[in-house]
């Protein structure tokens, strides 16, 4: 497993972990911006590559994917380079995209494996989405909490990103690290 790591200045190895997990089709590299700034605040932050994704293992079998088992657009986007496109590329082209879609290929697994389950997450939470994040534009602000309330009783806070859409801390990492920092100095 591909592990990107940031330590503290001081005493990293006395330092509070914080793991950042990257979706599909992302890796590691989709946290560079968090990184820096968590390490700074005195945090040891690690940022694996997902099963198949960048420089980790990539199994053919679906199943070890499942939950008990951790083209170019013409125009980019403001806050995507060119140098981040082909880090993408490069990472994709050493592990394809078959992993990263197992992940949702085993989604009814998922829910069978969990099945019986305390579902609900029982540690210190946040909660950032853009607002323009279709994954939840469809819901209004209030229920996206009333959602998350019975299954996330320890939400600190949520924190709304005007102008951002699905990929907040690449798009806005400023605005991504400081509810970030807030929170993990709250703790």
């Amino acid at each position: 497993m591909r592990l990107a790591e940031a330590n503290p200045p001081a005493a990293p190895e006395t330092a509070r972990l914080v793991i950042l997990a990257h979706g599909w089709p992302e890796s590691w590299y989709s946290w560079r911006h968090q990184m820096g700034p968590l390490a700074e605040a005195g945090y040891r932050v690690v940022a694996p590559d997902m099963r198949s994704y960048g420089g980790t293992d990539a199994p053919a079998d679906v199943a070890a994917y499942d939950i008990g088992r951790w083209g170019r657009p013409r125009e980019l986007p403001a806050w995507l380079t060119q140098q981040d496109l082909d880090y993408y590329v490069a990472g994709f082209r050493c592990s394809g995209f078959r992993g990263g879609l197992n992940y949702y290929r085993n989604f009814d697994r998922n829910w069978q494996l969990l099945a019986g389950q305390d579902p609900v997450v029982r540690v210190p939470a946040l909660y950032v989405a853009g607002d323009r994040d279709l994954a939840v534009t469809h819901l209004a602000r209030a229920e996206v909490e009333r959602r998350m309330r019975p299954l996330v009783p320890d939400l600190r806070h949520i924190e709304w990103i005007e102008g951002a859409g699905h990929w907040i801390q690449q798009e806005c990492p400023a605005a991504c690290n400081r509810p970030l920092l807030a929170f993990l100095a709250g703790l």
